[in-house]
């Protein structure tokens, strides 16, 4: 089994990203899907040979669906928060840094990309010792550290399981 994901892996991988972009789920589109899939998994073998190489861990699989769960609901939470800010124009922007804990690169940028797309925050600079700068358009009133707390534990929180796996593509 373990040999299975570290070969296909990534595909299955991108290939439920795909599903979950689809209108409607046919035998059609999941089949696009798995070829879109195995040409970017080899493209990008091709490309970035020994750049990029990684394994995909079984439980990353999991980690990332419950991931990806929570950025579409702190996407719409966080929209729905921001309408009154939006018509009062009462929001009071805050700067701060939030400490990443992890070696792996691809949660970190996976963190600091959910951070941008909810709306009313943005990353706006990542560092090299895993901290990451937020601005959030809301202050939460005990500077910043309400909202990282919320963002470790949507974004983060979900990736325990493999948050020790190592920071080096395998």
């Amino acid at each position: 089994m373990q040999r299975f994901l570290d070969r296909f892996g990534l595909i299955l991988l991108l290939n439920l990203f795909w599903i979950g972009f689809l209108d409607k789920v046919t035998t059609t589109g999941i089949i696009k899907g798995l070829v879109i899939s195995v040409l970017i998994r080899y493209l990008s073998g091709e490309l970035f040979a020994g750049v990029y190489r990684f394994r995909v861990d079984p439980k990353f699989i999991p980690c990332f669906l419950i991931y990806l769960k929570n950025l579409v609901f702190r996407a719409f939470r966080a929209a729905l928060r921001l309408i009154p800010v939006i018509f009062t124009g009462g929001g009071t922007p805050i700067s701060f840094d939030m400490q990443i804990h992890t070696n792996d690169p691809l949660i970190f940028l996976l963190v600091a990309n959910a951070v941008t797309l909810t709306p009313g925050t943005i990353s706006v600079e990542a560092g090299q010792d895993n901290r990451l700068t937020v601005l959030s358009i809301h202050d939460d009133g005990a500077g910043g550290a309400l909202l990282a707390g919320e963002l470790e534990e949507a974004y983060v929180r979900p990736f325990a399981p493999v948050l020790d796996r190592g920071g080096e593509p395998q």
